[in-house]
C-alpha cells in the first residue's frame, strides 16, 4: 500500500517565545516492510540529525528567534506491506529484555499483575499476548480527554478510559508483568478511506514472543499491525517516543493545534 501523510502541528504563544529546542520523532525507518520514497520535515529554522539509542531518527529543531506562532509541517509518502504483524529485525541493536524495564507511565502494581494473569489465564508467548489485547480493549473504552500524557498504566486499568497511547501503556505493562519484553511505538494509521483528519499520531506496542520474534499489536483497534501504518518511533513508553518533545523559554501561556491526515495514494489517484 502506498500511504501519503500530512501531519501540521502548530504552536502559537500567548507572548513571543525567547527560545525553545524540539527533538522530533517524526522520520519514518526504512525496512524490508516500510520503503519511504518521499518524507520532509520543514520548521521555522534549520535542524541537525542524530539516531538515538532505540533506533529513532531525530531532528533537533532550535528556535533562537522570537515568535508568536510556528508550524512543524510533515509530509510523506511511504509504501508498506503486510507482515502479519511480524516486526522486521532491520537494524535491531538492543536485546529485547531491556523491555522488560518497568517506567512511570509503564509501572506495574498489584492489579495490573492480576489483571495480567486472570487474561491469560496461563497462556504463554503468542497466545497470552492475544489474550491480553484482547482484554486490555474489552477494559478500556476509547474516550478522548479522559487522560493526560501523564496518565499511567494502574490509573488507565482504574479508570477503563483513555486514548490510544493509555491502552498502549497498560498492555505494555501487563505484558511486562508476564516477563514479556514489550515497547511502545508512535505512527501513523490509515484508518479512513476519505482521508479524515485527526487530532493526533497513533500508537500501538510490538512484543517480543519466542520463536516469533518481535510482533506488532494495536490494541485499540484490536488487531494486528498491517500495511495500514507507518512506524515512526519507538521506545520503553511514550516519553521515548514523542512525535514532538521539547522545552522552552518564555511564550507565556502555549496553545497547539495537530492536523494528521493519512491517505492511501490509491484513493487520490
Amino acid at each position: 500500500m502506498e500511504l501519503l501523510v500530512e501531519h501540521d502541528t502548530t504552536y502559537t504563544y500567548a507572548t513571543p517565545l525567547r527560545y525553545s529546542v524540539q527533538y522530533l520523532r517524526l522520520r519514518p525507518n526504512q525496512s524490508s516492510l516500510q520503503s519511504v520514497w518521499q518524507w520532509s520535515v520543514a520548521g521555522p529554522e534549520a535542524m541537525t540529525q542524530f539516531r538515538d539509542g532505540f533506533g529513532n531518527d531525530v531532528d533537533v529543531l532550535a528556535v533562537t528567534r522570537s515568535h508568536h506562532t510556528y508550524t512543524l509541517a510533515v509530509r510523506g509518502r511511504v509504501r508498506t506491506t503486510d507482515g502479519g504483524g511480524i516486526v522486521p529485525t532491520d537494524g535491531e541493536t538492543l536485546p529485547p529484555a531491556v523491555f522488560l524495564r518497568p517506567t512511570a507511565l509503564t509501572s506495574i502494581n498489584a492489579d495490573i499483575a492480576e489483571f495480567a494473569q486472570a487474561a491469560t489465564k496461563r497462556a504463554k508467548g503468542l497466545a497470552a499476548v492475544e489474550r491480553l489485547v484482547e482484554s486490555v480493549g474489552a477494559k478500556v473504552e476509547y474516550r478522548h480527554g479522559a487522560t493526560t500524557s501523564q496518565t499511567t498504566a494502574p490509573e488507565v486499568l482504574s479508570l477503563g478510559a483513555g486514548v490510544c497511547q493509555d491502552f498502549s501503556h497498560l498492555l505494555i505493562a501487563c505484558c511486562r508483568s508476564l516477563r514479556i519484553p514489550a515497547r511502545y511505538v508512535s505512527g501513523y494509521y490509515w484508518a479512513d478511506a476519505a482521508g479524515a483528519e485527526y487530532e493526533a499520531n497513533h500508537a500501538w506496542v510490538e512484543a517480543h514472543v519466542g520463536d516469533q520474534g518481535w510482533m506488532a499489536f494495536d490494541t485499540t483497534n484490536q488487531k494486528r499491525v498491517d500495511d495500514a501504518y507507518v512506524r515512526l518511533a519507538a521506545g520503553l513508553d511514550y516519553l521515548d517516543a514523542a512525535p514532538v518533545r521539547g522545552m522552552r523559554r518564555g511564550g507565556g501561556t502555549e496553545s497547539l493545534s495537530v492536523r494528521v491526515r493519512v491517505a492511501a495514494a490509491q484513493s487520490q489517484q
